[in-house]
């Protein structure tokens, strides 16, 4: 299939994998999407929404402490919530960079399966460790490296979530509504955000900047239908814009929205029905 549709048109071709959806950029690009929110472009990729309460940030951005550097920058209030959306290491944090930032009043929010991932991973960490060197080394020019927070996970220890939910959670903060819901997908533990207020959708992994990672001979399988499934259900939030979780582009035209979602949606159903 040649996946190229135009809301990835500015990617290059598969052979220059200097912008590979795992490219590691070093200096961190913040981009502003709406009155009150952010998303920052940090190999994995995270965001965030100021409140008048504090606020709500997604992901980790790969543990890098340009993060939470560059969020400072936008405001000084605290943040009182972190939503993982999956339990991969690089969405997660090291309980010592959450040291750096958390108070007493910070929350980390996640699927209930994330901390049985977690575990899984400080159990197997040796296996991972080797499986991750075949995956992400090789001889190709321009390879990525290896994300940082995946080939840490276990020595430097993961912050737990502290509230775990099942199916959908909702909260408000400072006026501001956010709406969690259960996608299995790349993950069994995956967890779409949406900030209805703003028109903003924090995909995590079920979107990114390139065919989906259904998996690959070292890992196990994916889940394409609760994939599908996921992506419909945020076609039918109709978003502004969807930030995904790997790669350098937001999609915030609303035929871009359309088209993006339509293809992943269809080449999903095309794997799971064959």
């Amino acid at each position: 299939m040649d996946y190229q549709p135009a809301h990835f048109a500015t990617l290059p071709p598969p052979e220059a994998y200097d912008r590979h959806p795992l490219y590691i950029p070093e200096n961190l690009r913040v981009e502003q999407i709406s009155d009150t929110g952010y998303w920052i472009n940090s190999m994995s990729n995270a965001g965030w929404v100021i409140t008048e309460e504090g606020v709500v940030l997604i992901d980790s951005g790969a543990n890098r402490p340009e993060v939470i550097q560059a969020l400072r920058r936008t405001t000084d209030k605290p943040i009182r919530y972190v939503i993982y959306t999956h339990g991969h290491g690089d969405h997660t944090f090291t309980v010592e960079r959450y040291e750096d930032f958390a108070d007493a009043d910070t929350r980390v929010l996640a699927h209930s399966l994330v901390p049985e991932r977690l575990r899984k991973y400080e159990m197997l960490a040796a296996h991972i460790a080797r499986t991750n060197r075949v995956q992400f080394s090789g001889s190709r020019p321009n390879r990525p490296r290896a994300p940082t927070g995946q080939r840490a996970t276990a020595r430097s220890g993961r912050k737990y979530p502290d509230t775990v939910y099942d199916g959908e959670y909702h909260f408000s903060l400072g006026g501001r509504r956010f709406d969690l819901f259960h996608a299995r997908a790349e993950t069994d533990d995956g967890t779409i955000v949406s900030v209805p207020d703003e028109g903003i959708v924090f995909a995590g992994d079920c979107l990114i900047s390139s065919w989906p990672n259904l998996g690959n001979p070292y890992k196990v399988p994916r889940y394409a239908l609760g994939w599908y499934e996921a992506l419909e259900r945020i076609q039918r939030l109709e978003p502004r814009v969807v930030a995904p979780g790997h790669g350098q582009q937001l999609v915030t035209d609303a035929a871009d929205i359309r088209q993006c979602l339509n293809d992943q949606i269809a080449g999903l159903r095309y794997v799971h029905d064959e």
